[in-house]
């Protein structure tokens, strides 16, 4: 038996680091050089392409994919959601939520005015507030700057094919 990565070892992490670089809004000038850059820094050797990668060595990659574990990120992920019902203890929002809304105004074209205009107008996802404390309160900044950003043709999603490598 082959010490290489299966197909839906491959599938799997082309997949969630797909995932994983729309969800940072890293705008993925070359997704498959970064991709490669990020597994061989973790892995501590040169990553020529996924499909050489063992057994081990793709299981390690998919494992760090998929933290924080599932639970953690569904209540980091729906934290301000009109769904999301369940009182929880408010989380302070943390510089990678604050970073994410900071490229998405970069991409907008906008400076810290026009973002701070645009959370004091009728339409604030945070209703007229200019500060952005909680992991609920950078959700909705984040989900509104998204929608804009799709209207505006600027957005590009997880509809990106993943490229084999």
């Amino acid at each position: 038996m082959s010490n290489r990565l299966t197909a839906r070892q491959l599938r799997r992490l082309q997949t969630l680091y797909h995932q994983h670089a729309a969800h940072a809004l890293e705008g993925c000038g070359n997704c498959r050089d970064d991709r490669l850059a990020w597994a061989g820094e973790i892995l501590g050797h040169t990553v020529a392409s996924f499909s050489k990668l063992s057994r081990a060595e793709a299981a390690t990659l998919i494992d760090i994919l998929r933290r924080p574990d599932a639970q953690a990120a569904d209540e980091a992920g729906n934290d301000g959601h009109k769904s999301n019902a369940s009182p929880r203890r408010a989380t302070i929002a943390s510089a990678d939520d604050l970073k994410r809304i900071e490229r998405a105004i970069e991409r907008l074209g906008w400076d810290q005015a026009r973002l701070e205009g645009f959370l004091r107008s009728p339409s604030s996802p945070l209703r007229g507030r200019t500060q952005i404390r909680t992991v609920a309160d950078a959700n909705r900044v984040w989900w509104a700057l998204k929608r804009l950003l799709q209207r505006a043709g600027l957005w590009t999603d997880e509809a990106r094919p993943a490229e084999v490598s």
